[in-house]
């Protein structure tokens, strides 16, 4: 949404020691202009700390020598539509998606229409919402302690503060379920990459960016936000839960000309595999000599 290239690293690259912990879903790094500017800090921020309970394996050489290197012809799967009921894509977004599907083409790599079949079953992907809650009120609480006095809406975002608030409505069994939950999936869509593709194309979220303050996290329907952020980042929180790096590239534009992000999925701990394709887009595209319009 923002024109700028965000890699998400794989889980246990950058370690989230020695105050937090992988509860699942959180990693660490940075937004950029370049794709070399986000491989050279993550080369500069790969640390870890005793007692770390996940270690990605470390790439033999620096990340941000393999941008600008030729990325071989990779088999990428792509997802042009939306995976949950009642949601739909915007247009300029689906058409960004089918044009880098082409442009990719273009450059020698095999593209074809296909995603790993858990996506599409959307009461696997609804069944982590305890896990979700129960991480985000432990976090709250570790806080909390840290501070000495219970946190309130001065502290943290009132959606943070609400999601951590319902972690109370689920039994440990159904938080234990829903992690059980998130186990499975992982291990189930690992197997589309195991069957031979390299990378996945889907949009980063299904909509140009909103209208400032739209989506504020202190709007009085604190729900309503959260539903309709879920929906819009609906192909990104899945590879939270699997652990996998995704880099977001700003290769298209709306009819306002606003960035839309496209989003590629690499197996675990596969970052050289999205540093140098993203490397090998950037120099088609440019996209550091654009400048999105000003809204009037």
């Amino acid at each position: 949404m923002c024109g700028l290239v965000g890699l998400k690293p794989s889980r246990g690259r950058i370690s989230m020691g020695p105050h937090m912990d992988e509860w699942g879903n959180s990693v660490q790094h940075v937004v950029c202009h370049t794709v070399r500017d986000s491989a050279a800090i993550l080369d500069a921020t790969i640390v870890h700390v005793p007692g770390d309970g996940v270690i990605a394996p470390r790439q033999d050489e620096p990340y941000a020598d393999l941008v600008g290197r030729d990325p071989g012809r990779l088999r990428i799967g792509f997802l042009d539509h939306a995976i949950r009921t009642n949601t739909e894509i915007d247009p300029d977004v689906a058409d960004a998606v089918r044009a880098t599907a082409a442009r990719l083409e273009a450059l020698g790599h095999h593209v074809e229409p296909s995603v790993p079949a858990p996506l599409l079953d959307e009461s696997r992907i609804t069944a982590w919402g305890p896990a979700f809650a129960a991480g985000t009120a432990a976090s709250v609480a570790a806080i909390a302690a840290e501070i000495g006095r219970e946190l309130d809406d001065g502290d943290i975002e009132p959606w943070t503060m609400f999601i951590a608030e319902r972690a109370s409505m689920f039994p440990p069994a159904a938080v234990i379920g829903a992690q059980k939950a998130m186990t499975t999936f992982r291990r189930d869509t690992a197997t589309w990459w195991a069957d031979g593709f390299d990378l996945l194309l889907t949009p980063t979220c299904l909509r140009p960016a909103p209208m400032l303050g739209e989506m504020a996290p202190d709007n009085d329907d604190l729900m309503g936000v959260q539903v309709t952020t879920l929906h819009y980042s609906q192909l990104t929180q899945p590879f939270n839960v699997t652990g996998q790096p995704a880099i977001s590239l700003p290769l298209a534009r709306s009819r306002e000309g606003l960035p839309i992000g496209l989003q590629f999925v690499a197996p675990y701990a596969r970052e050289d595999l999205l540093l140098s394709l993203a490397g090998q887009l950037e120099s088609e595209y440019r996209w550091g000599d654009e400048r999105a319009p000003l809204h009037p």
